[in-house]
């Protein structure tokens, strides 16, 4: 299971393919070992335990990939979306349609009690 046998063409005609020699995968992978908070390890073997991922190793693989796909495509520096919704909630702020921390208490604690209901 360790090896990867490959047969790729390399532009020959049909049926003269040469056959690629066999690699082993630790060839193309090189181990390396990191330290994970204990809050980190449960939460992959959590994740692992529902099916989510394969193994914590197969987690960490997958996890890093977004986070590296994410900072390729600027993700986190994208805050375009947010524009519109800061500037509603400043024209609702300078026309005075806020509520007091007193008024948005009093609301959750009605919607919590209709809740309980």
């Amino acid at each position: 299971m360790d090896e990867l046998a490959c047969d790729l063409g390399r532009g020959a005609e049909p049926g003269t393919q040469e056959p690629l020699p066999k690699l082993r995968l630790s060839m193309l992978y090189k181990p390396m070992s990191i330290t994970l908070t204990p809050d980190q390890e449960a939460w992959l073997q959590a994740h692992v335990a529902t099916g989510e991922f394969a193994s914590i190793e197969d987690a960490a693989r997958q996890l890093i990939d977004q986070r590296i796909a994410e900072l390729a495509t600027g993700f986190e520096d994208d805050m375009a979306w947010a524009k519109p919704l800061v500037d509603e909630a400043r024209k609702a702020l300078a026309s005075g349609d806020v509520l007091t921390l007193e008024e948005h208490k009093a609301r959750n604690a009605a919607r919590l009690a209709a809740l309980r209901r």
